[in-house]
């Protein structure tokens, strides 16, 4: 019992040693008792205290866990939207280079059209300026023939003048692009010695 009292109370030693105590020793006790009367006088506003006390520093960690439990939340609120972020930045990027290169791919092949066009229409020129002259040499090799074998009735220069405002009036008068304005011409008949034949008249 001396045990359990000491546990409890503190006051095993005392029962066992007090019939042999002195009136101090049991003066001392008195002592204690004095120490704890304003204790267990005000021990109603003691217990408000500790109640107010444990009460208060259960509602702060229950703050402090509301507010951690915030805190993890908004963090993953904030990873997950640096995630979409990082994924629309890839996004855009990939397509900014997808369009980049479709629109590379339209360039070369407007390109590559223009280039064919050009190259076409040099062609169908160069076509026709060798037509042209293929014709021009044609006329001039049928005017060379013609000429020798009709007789030389009147001087070179002459048949030369005439011959050449004749063609310019039918250029001027039928446009480059009529048969008319290339046929043979004939060329006014001049007798030797510069007297033009009586009846004779010049034909465009």
């Amino acid at each position: 019992m001396q045990t359990l009292l000491n546990s409890y109370f503190g006051i095993g030693d005392f029962l066992t040693m007090l019939p042999g105590m002195t009136p101090s020793e049991i003066g001392q006790m008195a002592d204690k008792l004095d120490r704890f009367e304003f204790p267990f006088d005000n021990l109603p506003a003691i217990e408000q205290n500790l109640t107010s006390y444990i009460s208060g520093i259960t509602k702060y960690h229950e703050f402090v866990n509301r507010c951690v439990k915030q805190g993890v939340a908004g963090i993953d609120k904030i990873d997950q939207s640096v995630v979409d972020i990082f994924v629309a930045h890839k996004g855009l990027l990939g397509n900014q280079q997808k369009l980049a290169a479709e629109s590379g791919t339209a360039v070369a092949q407007i390109s590559n059209e223009v280039e064919h066009h050009i190259e076409l229409q040099e062609h169908k020129l160069q076509a026709a300026l060798k037509r042209a002259a293929k014709k021009l040499k044609a006329d001039k090799e049928k005017e060379t023939a013609k000429s020798e074998t009709e007789p030389n009735e009147k001087p070179v220069e002459m048949v030369a003048i005439l011959d050449t405002r004749a063609r310019l009036r039918r250029l001027m008068q039928y446009g480059t692009t009529s048969p008319k304005a290339f046929a043979p011409t004939k060329s006014a008949a001049v007798p030797e010695g510069g007297k033009k034949r009586h009846g004779a008249q010049f034909s465009f």
